[in-house]
């Protein structure tokens, strides 16, 4: 009898779980404890409005256009090659400006922005 395949399965809850590692760390519990009980809500909201969403969102392009690449592959066979790297770019780009709004709720300064006025 042959071994039946390995077949992964990501559900809502996992893909929600993954959001949350990507937004959430160690690193922002002093911001969040801050909050106190509030933040549950505040946490419990973005699950609701965002995370579930996006996952559902996520799933749903996977099992459609299940090559790899994610975002760029969903973007370039949409609307070409040109906004496909505009979008990955911009992911990029909201990766890293949340990186810099972070350090600076955390009081670090490693970051400087300078406004021309």
């Amino acid at each position: 009898m042959a071994p039946k395949p390995n077949r992964r399965v990501l559900t809502v809850l996992t893909l929600a779980l993954i959001n949350v590692a990507a937004v959430m760390n160690l690193g922002q519990l002093s911001v969040i404890a801050e909050y106190g009980l509030a933040a549950i809500f505040f946490v419990a909201l973005a699950a609701i409005l965002f995370f579930i969403p996006v996952s559902l969102t996520s799933a749903e392009l996977a099992t459609g256009w299940p090559k790899a690449g994610g975002v760029y592959a969903w973007v370039k066979e949409a609307f070409g090659q040109r906004m496909g790297c505009l979008a990955i770019w911009l992911q990029w780009i909201e990766n890293e400006m949340q990186g810099v709004i972070l350090e600076e709720e955390k009081g670090r300064k490693n970051y400087k922005i300078h406004c021309v006025s």
